[in-house]
């Protein structure tokens, strides 16, 4: 099945969502070991979401899939200069199977997640960077950091704090590792 922008689908959004969860899998990346599963699962959610930002914007639609490879793999058939790179390749590979860490694995079966992983992820991201096309370069530079989803986004009122505010908005030119 594929998704179109008249499922509701934009380029703008997917990138919004997909490097939202990247930047939060890297919060848990540098945070404790005990994250680590949930920081793989949305580092892998990030770049499919992403990866399906830039099939929506030269296929017209993405497939409900969630094999990285894959997803890369039609870009690369349509675009035969997108080099990311072997070693980036390679790491898209052990990325692709940290959409297994979403529920425990059976023993034996165990998925590998470390906090060295980051590096590879965003030699990866920034590799893809540097192939994306300038009109997604451009949707996502437009992205307002207050606003996803059809909401705004804010710090909500907690007992004992003055006010709820409005989350601050921060200018990125590129999702670069921070």
């Amino acid at each position: 099945m594929a998704y179109t922008a008249k499922d509701g689908y934009t380029t703008e959004d997917l990138l919004h969502f997909g490097y939202g969860h990247i930047d939060a899998a890297r919060a848990l990346f540098l945070d404790d070991p005990a994250f680590l599963d949930s920081a793989g699962y949305l580092a892998h959610l990030g770049v499919e979401v992403v990866l399906k930002a830039w099939h929506l914007a030269w296929f017209g639609q993405f497939e409900n899939t969630h094999d990285l490879v894959a997803l890369l793999g039609a870009l690369k058939k349509k675009d035969k200069s997108l080099n990311i790179g072997n070693d980036n390749e390679a790491f898209l590979s052990q990325l692709d199977k940290f959409y297994l860490l979403r529920y425990p694995r059976k023993k034996g079966d165990a998925v590998e997640v470390g906090s060295d992983q980051l590096k590879h992820l965003n030699a990866l991201l920034d590799a893809l960077w540097a192939k994306m096309p300038k009109e997604l370069v451009e949707t996502y530079k437009k992205i307002d950091r207050t606003r996803k989803g059809g909401r705004v986004l804010m710090r909500k009122k907690i007992d004992g704090e003055k006010d709820a505010e409005r989350i601050v908005e921060t200018k990125k030119d590129t999702p670069a590792a921070q």
